[in-house]
């Protein structure tokens, strides 16, 4: 992906559900990218079963966070950073 030849974000929230290419892919790409190792990753998503926070960790997200519910959780994480 191109975009992030050029820019090197220090958090991503990346939604899963994405057409073309998903979320988990996105993430795979930029694990994969070396500039951005470090980034931190947060997926957003609507589903929130075991099996979907499994498949976020897989993808080397850092958090997975169930919309619109988690809000507060993701003002968290950010704080912390």
């Amino acid at each position: 992906m191109r975009i992030f030849e050029s820019i090197k974000p220090g958090v991503v929230l990346l939604d899963i559900g994405l057409p073309k290419m998903n979320g988990y892919e996105i993430a795979r790409t930029i694990r994969n990218t070396p500039h951005l190792m470090k980034t931190i990753l947060i997926a957003i998503s609507g589903w929130d079963a075991d099996e979907d926070r499994e498949k976020a960790h897989k993808a080397c997200f850092d958090f997975h966070l169930t919309k619109p519910d988690e809000a507060e959780r993701l003002c968290s994480i950010l704080a912390s950073l």
